[in-house]
């Protein structure tokens, strides 16, 4: 299989143009959550949301139950 530069850069632009616009919906639900909860959309900075989107590939999710739950079944803690 052989790539020339000029389908490098197209793949490229492909790329970064899906990022643009994934990027511009993440901000806005963003301003919605934010004026839900009746904070100030300059509480964040635009290089914030750029960090944030450029590492978001590494997030993961946890589920955890609450205490109160852990504490009904009994569990331990005393490590806590």
């Amino acid at each position: 299989m052989t790539s020339t530069t000029e389908f490098f850069l197209g793949l490229q632009k492909v790329y970064q143009d899906k990022a643009a616009k994934d990027k511009d919906e993440f901000k806005s639900i963003l301003r919605e959550v934010l004026a839900q909860r009746r904070v100030a959309e300059e509480s964040l900075s635009s290089e914030e949301i750029d960090t944030f989107c450029k590492q978001s590939t590494s997030l993961e999710v946890t589920a955890l139950k609450p205490l109160s739950e852990e504490l009904k079944h009994g569990a331990d803690v005393s490590e806590l």
